[in-house]
């Protein structure tokens, strides 16, 4: 009998079982995933072309670009109340799959919403 775990292999070592080979494998792909996570957000993340994957980066682009706006806002002179809960936002987007393209969706609307208020288009929102 020969046992191979995490890559190191055991000795060779005779057993008392009728003839024949058996073979067992199991968590064959335990830390696979694991030792290749330095291919995420490559071109070869295997994972990186799902909805959900491409949803995030759309996500994270956006909050960048809204990042980019509150700091000029901020050097502007602006003390809008909308900027702060605008740079909050993503806290709000949790969850995988459907819980998450739900709360992303929420997120969505509401930064939508902040995004008129900050143009002058809505309500101060209150504090």
């Amino acid at each position: 009998m020969m046992c191979v775990s995490d890559g190191s292999r055991s000795e060779i070592a005779p057993v008392a079982l009728s003839a024949g080979t058996r073979i067992e494998v199991r968590n064959l792909f335990f830390s696979m995933l694991a030792r290749l996570k330095f291919l995420r957000g490559t071109a070869l993340d295997v994972f990186g072309h799902t909805a959900e994957r491409r949803m995030e980066r759309a996500l994270q682009a956006g909050y960048e670009a809204d990042l980019e706006r509150i700091l000029e806002a901020l050097s502007a002179g602006s003390a809008h109340p909308a900027l702060l809960e605008l740079a909050r936002l993503p806290e709000n987007v949790r969850g995988y799959g459907h819980v998450k393209a739900a709360s992303a969706e929420k997120a969505r609307q509401q930064r939508q919403e902040l995004l008129r208020q900050l143009e002058g288009g809505g309500a101060a929102p209150a504090v």
